[in-house]
């Protein structure tokens, strides 16, 4: 490859890659200002959103099998739960939906 190749090809690699942080940035934004316009449609503290995403997922939590106290759903699965008193871990409900839940 001659000298004027290679310098083109890095030039042309540069360019591409500020052109995918450009993209990056600017998505960034979009989101953060479609987050703060929804956030001022929401009259809500930020403990009563707290307690609403708990309350949720406690309601989707299923009783132990072994004991029959709160246990909750294990990250990364589709159907393991974990006692959060004795630490038994079992098999229960999907918690995922389908289209998510590893294969």
């Amino acid at each position: 490859m001659s000298d004027s190749a290679a310098i083109l090809f890095n030039v042309s690699l540069v360019l591409l890659v500020l052109a995918i942080v450009a993209i990056i940035v600017r998505a960034v934004r979009l989101t953060n200002v479609s987050i703060s316009n929804a956030s001022r449609h929401l009259n809500l503290t930020q403990s009563e959103v707290a307690r609403r995403v708990v309350d949720e997922i406690r309601a989707t939590d299923v009783p132990c099998q072994r004991c029959g106290l709160q246990t909750f759903a294990m990250l990364g699965t589709g159907d393991r739960y974990t006692c959060e008193t004795c630490y038994f871990e079992f098999q229960g409900p999907p918690h995922m939906p389908p289209d998510m839940s590893p294969e």
